[in-house]
């Protein structure tokens, strides 16, 4: 793992932050040269290979003093740890398990360094349509580039909207070493981003806002009878980001009700498009944009989940790539990059069958595609959809080869099935032109 294990893990990083506090003190503390300078030093000292990142626990059985923590919390990953405070910058160590970051942009410069495990690093691009206001836009976001990150792998942290990224962890557990400032004021607010097109300010808080946010939680969570009509009226009174939120909330609270799933009933359903409606009678086609990132969120919420129970590296590589890459020809080359050897989708197609057998217990769905009862007729579907099949052509496929089934069953079942898996399902991005 590591060419020289240093003795002390804190005093290495004791040494690389009065490095870096040398050399940007020299620079006049310059906040735009400030990636260079902590990149520079991840290179010359390189953590990577020097250290264990469990002597940094280790050095809390036997030591009651730290640094000044900045996230005490644990809010940026499972377990961080200040390790140095300089004047105006400080190092974290941050342990990741099931983690994984939004897509967002950055109030702060720095740099940061894998210390180990990997991960699937994702670059966006913004183009915004509407700034609604200083803390919510409306765009569209695509993708730019998408890499794996290996152990040593150094990064620089350019704040502002010229780096939206975000991280998806292979191994449990990947550890990063992050040299940063603290938030800087030209570079606030620091958004975050929902595909295909929201971007928003996650600290903002507006009393009135958040006070209307958290009402409508209440009620839908309580079941009171007014709750539609009440939140109909918030909506029409409210700007667009509140409406966003509050459709948010209630689109999480109807399209998550697990005894209307159980029985197949749609009735949440039907009242959250009421609720849309409304919203879109009172402002317009931005209510569509949002339709479309309720329902992309709520397939990332369903991998994130189904990720806890996937151990096996190759397959939290693949719903890496499920989470983060729309685009066959794109999920299929990254898969071709770390697979040489293997043919791309022969490599998919195992790795979703492999899913299909890992039991998942007390979700939708019984298995860790979520997707019930998936056999043999789906993984042809499946196959067919990846080689870009039409439903025609699909069809024709599976009566060669479940010749001795009754037709019209199979052509209707068919049907279902492929326009499920397409439309609906987790395994919809590499099934996407």
């Amino acid at each position: 793992m590591r060419q020289k294990k240093h003795r002390d893990a804190f005093q290495f990083f004791q040494q690389l932050g009065t490095s870096v506090e040398d050399a940007w003190r020299r620079r006049n503390y310059d906040s735009t040269v400030f990636p260079e300078i902590a990149a520079d030093a991840l290179e010359k000292y390189s953590p990577a290979h020097h250290v264990d990142p469990f002597d940094t626990i280790r050095h809390l059985t036997h030591n009651n003093t730290l640094p000044n923590q900045w996230d005490i919390e644990g809010e940026l990953s499972n377990l961080p740890i200040t390790l140095f405070n300089g004047p105006r910058f400080y190092i974290d160590i941050y342990f990741w398990l099931d983690g994984t970051t939004t897509i967002h942009q950055h109030g702060f410069a720095g740099a940061f360094q894998v210390l180990s495990g990997s991960s699937l690093h994702s670059h966006y691009e913004f183009l915004p349509t509407r700034i609604v206001s200083p803390h919510f836009a409306v765009g569209k976001l695509s993708l730019q580039k998408a890499q794996v990150l290996s152990q040593g792998t150094i990064k620089r942290i350019i704040p502002g909207s010229n780096y939206i990224h975000c991280l998806f962890h292979l191994e449990r557990p990947s550890t990063t070493i992050t040299i940063r400032t603290p938030g800087l004021p030209n570079a606030q607010p620091q958004f975050y981003y929902l595909s295909p097109g929201v971007a928003f300010d996650p600290f903002f808080k507006e009393s009135t806002f958040y006070k209307k946010v958290q009402s409508a939680d209440l009620l839908l969570r309580m079941r009171h009878p007014e709750a539609e009509s009440i939140l109909a009226q918030m909506i029409r009174e409210s700007d667009l980001h509140t409406a966003f939120m509050l459709l948010g909330n209630a689109f999480g609270h109807y399209h998550r009700n697990a005894i209307e799933q159980h029985l197949g009933l749609k009735t949440g359903i039907e009242r959250f498009q009421k609720l849309q409606t409304v919203a879109r009678n009172h402002h317009g086609e931005s209510i569509d944009v949002f339709y479309e990132v309720f329902n992309e969120g709520e397939r990332q919420r369903k991998l994130v989940e189904r990720r806890g129970y996937v151990t096996d590296e190759e397959l939290r590589f693949f719903l890496a790539l499920l989470l983060n890459i729309w685009g066959r020809e794109q999920i299929l080359k990254l898969v071709r990059q770390r697979f040489t050897t293997e043919s791309p989708a022969e490599k998919v197609l195992k790795w979703i069958e492999e899913l299909s057998q890992i039991r998942v217990l007390g979700m939708t769905g019984s298995n860790a595609l979520g997707i019930d009862a998936f056999d043999d007729l789906h993984l042809l579907v499946t196959e067919c959809l990846m080689r870009k099949k039409s439903l025609a052509q699909t069809q024709r496929k599976v009566s060669k080869v479940f010749s001795g089934q009754r037709s019209n069953d199979l052509q209707q079942q068919t049907k279902g099935i492929y326009e499920s898996l397409r439309d609906r399902s987790i395994l919809a991005p590499i099934f996407a032109d």
